[in-house]
């Protein structure tokens, strides 16, 4: 945190709130000589941006930190359990083959 610019928007809120205009902001890219994607920047500049209080932003940096170190935490798990799965079915099968 602590990664505000002077404009008053937070980085992470920013780059959520593009995120999730996305399509939107991919169909008004055109496509130039040979087949090149452009996107201009006066259209970039019109894509609209909600702004909250720095407060709000804020604590909307802090759901998705805590959403990210679930989803990590998440994937950890599964990784160890997939693990444990195959070398407790390995042993069993490699039991049952003896």
């Amino acid at each position: 945190m602590g990664r505000d610019t002077m404009e008053g928007i937070n980085p992470v809120y920013l780059a959520w709130s593009l995120l999730v205009q996305h399509d939107s902001i991919l169909a008004k890219v055109s496509t130039v000589s040979q087949g090149t994607k452009r996107l201009e920047t006066d259209v970039l500049l019109s894509v609209p941006i909600t702004v909250p209080s720095l407060t709000a932003q804020r604590k909307f940096e802090r759901v998705v930190e805590k959403f990210r170190f679930m989803h990590e935490k998440n994937l950890t798990s599964r990784v160890q359990n997939e693990n444990l799965f195959s070398r407790l079915s390995h042993a069993l099968f490699a039991e049952g083959a003896n």
